[in-house]
């Protein structure tokens, strides 16, 4: 996606998400701040949340506590959030209500690696493996159900 397009999308976003204009709008990505939000950056230093009668708050929580950007809209302290799709999938399974406004990827560089080589989905029977503690975690978790592996996660 190029970086207008990622720009107009980031601000269509917020407008879809948000009909009322003149609330302040607290945005809470899922993590620290870096370019996989850029878009959200520039079209604040733009203006054009402005524009659109908007006041946008981008609040970065924190990404290495073990608070989660769903976790701030659960609790009332975010409006607007980024999240992965599936984190968002297994919130939603306990009745908590989220609208997907918005998949900015299509793909997922989640990978496993290992000191010590894995030739199949096996390989990871019974082994020690290390996730994040908020989120991120469930494609393994699902990979590894799907394959009946126990493995001990830490």
């Amino acid at each position: 996606m190029t970086a207008r397009r990622f720009v107009l999308a980031a601000g269509l976003f917020l407008l879809l998400a948000v009909p009322i204009r003149g609330q302040v709008i607290r945005f809470v990505p899922q993590w620290t701040p870096q370019t996989q939000f850029a878009g959200y950056y520039v079209a604040q230093e733009k203006g054009f949340f402005d524009e659109e009668g908007l006041t946008v708050v981008i609040d970065h929580f924190g990404g290495n506590s073990a608070e989660t950007s769903i976790g701030q809209l659960r609790q009332g302290k975010a409006d607007i959030i980024t999240s992965q799709l599936i984190s968002a999938m297994v919130s939603g399974s306990d009745r908590f209500h989220m609208v997907n406004v918005l998949q900015t990827s299509q793909v997922n560089g989640l990978m496993c690696a290992a000191h010590f080589p894995i030739e199949t989905a096996s390989s990871l029977s019974g082994k020690r493996i290390g996730r994040w503690k908020v989120g991120f975690g469930e494609v393994c978790e699902l990979f590894c159900n799907q394959n009946a592996i126990r493995v001990d996660w830490i």
